[in-house]
């Protein structure tokens, strides 16, 4: 993630979504539970958090990728990477796409950050696909509409003719 993604991201948050990342760890070789984070906001702010409100601003930032669900109750923020310079591959080989896939893993580490990596862009993917249903959706109901407006219409033209070869 870059640090303009981050930002981005962290914009569209509540308030409190906001003050709660900022008591995550971004370090990736800690995380915190759902208590350390209460405890950490009362230790700092001097007052807490209700336990349900502080769930759903980690659901919420967990489902933004902003944060990542190490171990079942225990958060950690996604690390931020810079952007990385492009090589080019002067083999006339290409690797296939589970090798290519494979080795953009490798540099991440232990297998367990990998598949939470992938599960996360499948989210990700997953919310995109959904926002595309619902404007396909909401196309078609545009257009059934514009239908129904033209029938009338035709219907109006047609009564229009009659009336006229009656008359003329």
């Amino acid at each position: 993630m870059t640090p303009q993604r981050r930002a981005s991201l962290l914009a569209g948050q509540t308030h409190i979504a906001q003050k709660v990342y900022q008591f995550i760890p971004a370090e990736q070789t800690t995380s915190a539970s759902v208590l350390d984070i209460v405890s950490e906001m009362k230790r700092s702010m001097g007052s807490g958090m209700d336990i349900h409100i502080l769930r759903g601003c980690l659901a919420a930032l967990t489902k933004s990728g902003l944060i990542r669900e190490v171990v079942p109750g225990a958060f950690r923020q996604e690390a931020v990477k810079g952007k990385k310079e492009v090589t080019t591959i002067k083999s006339t080989e290409k690797p296939s796409a589970p090798a290519a896939i494979a080795a953009s893993h490798q540099e991440l580490g232990e297998p367990i950050g990998i598949m939470g990596d992938i599960a996360s862009r499948l989210r990700v993917t997953a919310g995109g696909l959904l926002k595309i249903a619902d404007e396909i959706d909401a196309a078609a109901i545009g257009i059934a509409e514009h239908g129904d407006a033209q029938e009338q219409q035709l219907e109006k033209f047609r009564q229009f003719k009659a009336l006229f070869k009656e008359l003329g």
